[in-house]
């Protein structure tokens, strides 16, 4: 199956090195950890193409995932945007 523009932007960004955030947060049932605790997922349709998503491990639907960094990993991030800042 061809990639579509969605993978391939997904792909690019998840190829550029910048450090992501490591703290899942469901905001349906409150759970709090790290990303790698998450289900894994897809969402999407066939007219704009499907992607991975992040699931919360305790809500039956899967919840509804934010993002947040641990301090290293936003220090981290800080140094990397430091250096890809144009």
């Amino acid at each position: 199956m061809k990639p579509t523009k969605i993978d391939l932007l997904l792909s690019e960004a998840a190829d550029d090195g910048e450090p992501k955030p490591d703290i899942a947060i469901c905001s349906e049932c409150g759970w709090r950890g790290p990303v790698s605790e998450c289900l894994k997922g897809e969402d999407g349709d066939w007219e704009s193409g499907y992607y991975k998503i992040d699931l919360c491990p305790k809500c039956e639907d899967g919840g509804c995932i934010e993002y947040d960094m641990t301090p290293g990993r936003l220090r981290e991030w800080e140094e990397w945007w430091k250096d890809h800042e144009k």
